[in-house]
């Protein structure tokens, strides 16, 4: 084939990245019950990141998606997600207080928009993580929760493919080159900290880990937001 048409027909291919929407609705004898739906979003450029094929998610296709609702067996810990964040990154202990309340009161935390707070990616380690709804996993960990399966999440991915290094460098702002250049995976943010101490060396792996190091500062605050 000649170079001018292969160019043609690579400039003819659509990347997409793919979202699958899920939300539980309750145990049955046999499992747990989930709507939920795959959707593939183009990607309309190199520039696009993960956070603005969310909002391109939220604009153009979460209002008229069509769930199916299908039973599985939850598998996923909700403890062994990935963190961005190490505990110190974690601020607003109220928020978490106020979160896991709601739960408590069969109640399910999504942005006013409708969409799940906890949003998670592939890695390219084949790990899940979190870039998204940190305070909230908190919350249904306190609350005892165990399984993402049994939370409404997102889950991003390219198609098949996992998430590049490159992309997943965008989660960490202006940053990105350092963190392109260091590798993500050794590494945390904490937005509240002053710029020049914002990106800091990995404390903890998982949600689970941050969880375990805030425990008693999370039980302390649900108790003071809800003394009787």
């Amino acid at each position: 084939m000649p170079l001018h048409s292969n160019l043609i027909l690579m400039a003819k291919i659509v990347a997409h990245r793919k979202i699958r929407l899920s939300f539980p609705t309750g145990f049955c004898l046999v499992g747990l019950k989930i709507k939920q739906e795959e959707i593939l979003i183009p990607t309309t450029g190199l520039d696009q990141t993960v956070y603005k094929t969310v909002e391109l998610f939220k604009k153009d296709y979460f209002q008229t998606i069509k769930t199916k609702q299908s039973i599985i067996t939850p598998r996923l810990d909700l403890a062994d997600l990935i963190t961005l964040h190490n505990d110190d990154g974690i601020k607003d202990l109220g928020q978490v207080a106020n979160m896991f309340q709601r739960i408590l009161n069969k109640g399910h935390i999504f942005e006013d928009s409708g969409i799940p707070n906890v949003k998670v990616v592939l890695s390219k380690e084949k790990h899940l993580v979190l870039f998204d709804g940190h305070h909230t996993t908190l919350a249904y960990l306190l609350a005892g929760v165990r399984y993402l399966e049994t939370v409404p999440h997102i889950l991003i991915s390219n198609g098949k493919d996992a998430m590049t290094d490159d992309e997943m460098a965008d989660f960490f702002g202006h940053h990105r080159a350092y963190v392109l250049a260091n590798g993500w995976q050794g590494l945390t943010v904490n937005w509240q900290a002053a710029f020049a101490k914002q990106i800091s060396p990995r404390k903890q792996n998982t949600v689970g880990e941050v969880f375990r190091a805030l425990e008693k500062k999370l039980k302390k605050a649900a108790k003071e937001n809800n003394p009787a």
